[in-house]
């Protein structure tokens, strides 16, 4: 669209031009000294899902527009006031096709789903660009899987991907926004707000998100001075509220592990101990300082599940980066008298759990009473099964526990140490019993615990896994 400035007035107003040049950013106007302005180059979206594919390309041309005519000369104009967006898989419409999602199907096949096997659900249309090197986040109340992913060298829009569990649908609830020039970098990501009032995504997400049941919203805390909330069912980013100045850090996304605890959604942060959000959602309140004995958030090394049988927060991190992990879990029981404390548990095999060196993930399945990881061992078992690695909790000892069907990591960390993929976060759902997996292609996972069927086996056994 085109627009006038009278200096008179000192008032905008838009023209009435049949046609202009297409939609595009960063062109340059001047005027040519004979009452007419020239519009040259600039650049436009593209639409291409290749991974590190440029997002904006050059788009030359030059147009003459004369104010008195009201008209633009020049090649390939379009029609006026017209808007642009990305193409294919980067609007909402694309994950709309195809026939009606059948709600009593997805049902019946998630009743038939064999125990202790991870079954792929291929969900008929996903997000593209890989929105790795996060988690995803479970709002039971509205029955989705909340993907907050990307950056860096992935997916860098502002958009929240919904996965309906009822139907196995992925839905793009807006058009996608990318940063303008700042693509595919570390560390640049531009703070603040789109021109659609959205935060940019950080670096990368990493556990740096969770959803809180009250008030139900999802919090994003990977800024430096703001926490940003999203709605899901307003499908959008809904404000933002003063981070606490003890949270303050120059790489919040790194150091700040997120997750619910029943209606509540708590915060572990490498400078300020563990918060928990307020009822209103908009600050936070301090439960645990460092003092405490709280340890220490490692970049995406870090995790921390709720075990709700035992009322406790369990902490896992790593000493250093890419370094064996040491076995241990710091335990904070919620409903222990007295002041709060973090208590230190080391199992009996904490050495065997050096198989790996990524926990990042992690959370607490009921069914079974196992703490399942985002890990597994590189090796499967004789008949094909892979091995997860877990902690059980009624033994206190680091486990395999053989799960049939895919393998939802597959990818190695290092030659000698286990199978992990950033992109996979395991979530449980407490109204079917099952446990997710959805990674930031948008492959989605399911597995049907059941403990009386499961081969576990303790991590370090003589002759066994």
């Amino acid at each position: 669209d085109t627009w006038v400035f009278d200096p008179r007035v000192r008032r905008w107003s838009r023209r009435a031009t049949p046609a202009a040049p297409s939609p595009r950013a960063n062109a340059r106007l001047r005027a040519d000294g004979e009452g007419r302005l020239v519009l040259e180059g600039g650049y436009v979206y593209t639409s291409s899902t290749v991974y590190l594919a440029a997002q904006y390309r050059a788009a030359p041309g030059r147009w003459v527009y004369d104010p008195a005519a009201d008209r633009w000369s020049g090649p390939g104009l379009e029609p006026a006031n017209d808007r642009a967006y990305r193409e294919g898989p980067f609007r909402p419409e694309d994950f709309l096709q195809g026939p009606r999602p059948d709600r009593a199907a997805t049902d019946r096949r998630l009743k038939a789903l064999p125990a202790n096997t991870w079954v792929a659900l291929n969900p008929p249309h996903r997000p593209h660009l890989n929105r790795g090197w996060g988690k995803v986040a479970l709002d039971p109340r509205d029955d989705l899987v909340l993907l907050w992913g990307g950056g860096h060298s992935a997916h860098g829009g502002t958009d929240v991907a919904h996965y309906h569990l009822a139907t196995n649908r992925w839905e793009q609830t807006v058009p996608v926004s990318f940063p303008l020039g700042q693509l595919f970098t570390s560390h640049r990501y531009p703070e603040g707000y789109t021109f659609n009032g959205r935060p940019w995504i950080t670096t990368h997400s990493y556990n740096a998100y969770g959803y809180a049941a009250r008030p139900g919203t999802m919090v994003f805390g990977g800024r430096v001075f703001h926490d940003y909330v999203y709605d899901p069912v307003a499908a959008d980013w809904v404000g933002r509220f003063d981070k606490a100045r003890a949270m303050q850090d120059k790489r919040p996304y790194f150091d700040v592990v997120m997750e619910a605890a029943g209606d509540d959604l708590y915060a572990w942060s490498r400078t300020g101990g563990l918060f928990v959000l307020n009822p209103r959602g908009d600050g936070w309140i301090r439960v645990l300082s460092p003092q405490a004995g709280m340890p220490r958030v490692l970049v995406d090394q870090s995790g921390m599940l709720y075990d709700d049988r035992r009322d406790r927060l369990v902490f896992v991190t790593q000493t250093a980066w890419r370094k064996p992990f040491d076995g241990v879990l710091y335990l904070y029981d919620r409903s222990a008298p007295g002041p709060a404390k973090v208590e230190t548990l080391i199992p009996a095999n904490a050495k065997a759990a050096g198989v790996t060196a990524f926990f990042g993930r992690m959370l607490y399945d009921p069914l079974s009473d196992l703490y399942w990881m985002n890990a597994s061992l590189p090796v499967r078992d004789p008949d094909g099964r892979l091995r997860h690695i877990a902690f059980d909790p009624r033994e206190n000892l680091w486990v395999s526990v053989a799960v049939g069907g895919a393998n939802i990591f597959g990818k190695r960390s290092t030659p000698d140490i286990n199978v992990i993929n950033h992109a996979v976060d395991l979530v449980f759902d407490r109204k079917r019993g099952l446990i997710w997996a959805a990674d930031g292609n948008g492959a989605v996972h399911v597995l049907r615990p059941d403990r009386a069927a499961m081969d576990i086996r303790p991590l370090g056994q003589v002759g066994r896994p």
